[in-house]
């Protein structure tokens, strides 16, 4: 298992929560994939549980391409040292078949999203960018913006 922290210390108590994930935490939405919140100590973190790829994807995510988790990882860093509100990356996780020969799970956390992604939305209109179409799924609103 391959199990990088944005944040010191935490790597015992995301393992644990990981380990706990079919039978703990609040389902937010279960299709494809699987968001759930849990509430650490005074926060709350949002678990995305990436689908398990089919054989081919899974060979190819281990040896040629980075998983989904690592590139939304990557991607919310980055969106953050340029300046642009998005959900604090916490940790990705990557889980591999006993040999190690491809991936069976991938799994990212984030930190509460709330009124960042509305935030977001406004930085980026005040940016110029045209708000092109809006939908609403629960209690979350999500953008497309051109």
């Amino acid at each position: 298992m391959k199990v990088i922290v944005n944040q010191p210390n935490s790597e015992n108590k995301i393992i644990e929560l990981i380990s706990s994930f079919d039978t703990t935490g609040d389902t937010f939405y279960a299709k494809r994939n699987t968001i759930k919140i849990f509430k650490v100590g005074n926060e709350e973190w949002n678990v995305k549980s990436f689908k398990i790829p089919h054989l081919i994807n899974k060979f190819a995510y281990r040896f040629i391409r980075k998983s989904k988790a690592q590139r939304s990882f990557e991607y919310a860093n980055y969106l953050l040292d340029h300046g642009i509100l998005t959900p604090k990356p916490i940790a990705y996780i990557e889980k591999y078949n006993l040999q190690e020969t491809d991936i069976m799970a991938a799994v990212l956390i984030v930190e509460e999203a709330g009124i960042i992604a509305m935030n977001t939305m406004s930085q980026l209109i005040s940016m110029g960018h045209e708000v092109v179409g809006i939908a609403k799924s629960s209690n979350t609103a999500f953008a497309k913006i051109e």
